[in-house]
């Protein structure tokens, strides 16, 4: 078990080097990496603030379509969370700063399997009804098992336990809804969540408003203020409190 881990390491190194040389020139000059400009969105509303804390779950890559890279520039730090080893591995080297963690999160402790097209993919996922749905162009190859704890429970074991989060980013690959509700989200309160509600990847869900996802935050004191694709962003509005 060891000695794999190692090899896989190993092998991680090599390719995030090649990736590193091959775009190293566009990652220092780009401004955004968001897949649909969400950090654009991000980088507006946090204008004013230099440092700050964010989650991502479902990372994937720490510059390939991600939404925490731009704040990480602007010197944001956080954790970042994904369920492929490999994506973890990518974080270690690229943001050595961040808490970086190979683990599921869910709603509730578990050992669950997880489906996967290749090591490095922002497909894997935990859902078994997208893994073998219709819509899968390449099928998921490999299954392997890994543990899942409730979100807040994994930050409450950093060092950011006791901060409110300013930036949630859930991409879990129909399985935000669970991510979303392992969340104590009246202690952490995150300023701004973006999250995907289709369940379906590749697939735009028009109607979002009826997703359990959308109900949850309108009920928890959040107003939709961006949307794309997949992605939606919802601000936290804190109740105007009567004279």
């Amino acid at each position: 078990m060891l000695i794999s881990k190692h090899i896989r390491i190993i092998n991680s190194f090599l390719k995030y080097y090649f990736y590193l040389i091959k775009n190293y020139k566009r990652i220092k000059k780009t401004e955004n990496f968001s897949q649909e400009g969400e950090d654009l969105f991000l980088i507006d509303f946090f204008k004013d603030k230099k440092e700050g804390f964010y989650v991502d779950v479902g990372a994937f890559h720490p510059f390939r379509i991600s939404n925490t890279y731009a704040l990480y520039k602007k010197g944001f730090r956080g954790i970042n969370i994904d369920i492929s080893a490999t994506s973890i591995d990518f974080f270690n080297f690229a943001r050595p700063d961040d808490i970086n963690l190979n683990v599921g999160a869910t709603d509730k402790f578990e050992n669950k399997i997880f489906f996967s097209k290749k090591n490095l993919s922002f497909h894997n996922t935990l859902s078994k009804s997208l893994a073998e749905s219709d819509i899968q162009k390449e099928p998921f190859k490999k299954k392997y098992s890994i543990e899942c704890k409730p979100l807040s429970k994994i930050i409450d074991n950093t060092k950011f336990c006791k901060r409110k989060i300013d930036f949630l980013n859930i991409d879990a690959e129909g399985y935000d809804y669970q991510v979303l509700l392992g969340l104590d989200i009246k202690r952490y309160c995150p300023r701004v969540i973006c999250i995907e509600i289709s369940p379906l990847v590749d697939k735009k869900n028009e109607n979002y408003k009826e997703s359990k996802v959308y109900k949850y935050l309108l009920q928890n004191g959040y107003k939709l203020t961006w949307e794309g694709f997949n992605s939606f962003i919802f601000l936290f509005q804190p109740k105007q409190q009567s004279i």
